[in-house]
């Protein structure tokens, strides 16, 4: 995989705080660029528990970095591994801020860098809300990046190569209305089809399903059909036991 930017509602940084726990569970070691203070801590550690991380291990094994000015966003890109999976978070909304006062044309300026650095790099993942002004740079910056996803009320728009891990966190996303009109006790076996598609990563990425949720839902059926399976294995022996 090349280099790719999420762009949609300001749901993005869920989706991406979602993606770092699975490569930490994937057992990776992501390096994270935050670029305008949107990582939260805690719930990286509420979904790292959540998905069987001790909170101990997995800040252990992410490696984070605050970009406190446009400069050093670039700097701190640069010493990302070749190679190793790196997260960049709101990377245009340092540009836009005013409080910075930066320049429209240094801007333009620190995106040209950002696009020297990643000819020679691969696997970084930008995620930027959709700001609500100089969407331009935002567009400049995309002109730099292999592939592009835009976000649009939970639906992807326009032709683009998403990670399948994203896309299941995307349709978590999607369902979070429908996840909250649940009963409390039923909340838990939807996240159970989730972490069930987690399982068959590889054979959703491969069939490229238009519908990410048809993968997500048969990975579930197959996953509950092997639990079927043992039952009754066990029911079997049992039977045989009472017999003999």
């Amino acid at each position: 995989m090349r280099n790719l930017l999420v762009s949609g509602p300001d749901y993005v940084y869920s989706m991406a705080h979602r993606a770092i726990v699975n490569l930490v569970k994937n057992e990776l070691v992501p390096y994270v660029v935050d670029c305008a203070n949107t990582l939260d801590v805690y719930f990286l550690i509420r979904e790292a528990e959540q998905n069987g991380l001790s909170s101990d291990h997995f800040l252990k094994s992410v490696r984070i970095a605050r970009a406190f000015n446009p400069y050093q966003i670039v700097s701190i890109i640069k010493k990302i591994p070749s190679g190793v999976p790196g997260i960049i978070l709101a990377p245009v909304s340092q540009l836009t801020d005013k409080n910075e006062g930066i320049s429209y044309r240094e801007s333009l300026k620190v995106l040209g860098l950002i696009g020297k650095v990643l000819k020679s790099r691969s696997r970084l993942l930008f995620v930027q809300h959709i700001p609500s002004r100089d969407g331009k740079l935002l567009d400049t910056l995309a002109g730099f990046i292999d592939f592009k996803v835009l976000l649009k009320g939970g639906v992807i728009m326009g032709r683009t190569i998403m990670p399948y891990s994203m896309s299941i966190e995307l349709q978590r996303e999607r369902l979070k209305k429908f996840r909250r009109s649940l009963r409390k006790e039923d909340r838990e076996y939807l996240d159970e089809i989730f972490k069930y598609a987690k399982k068959h990563v590889q054979a959703g990425s491969y069939s490229a399903f238009p519908d990410p949720l048809i993968p997500i839902f048969l990975s579930a059926f197959i996953e509950q059909e092997k639990k079927i399976k043992e039952l009754e294995e066990k029911v079997r022996k049992l039977e045989n036991g009472l017999l003999i």
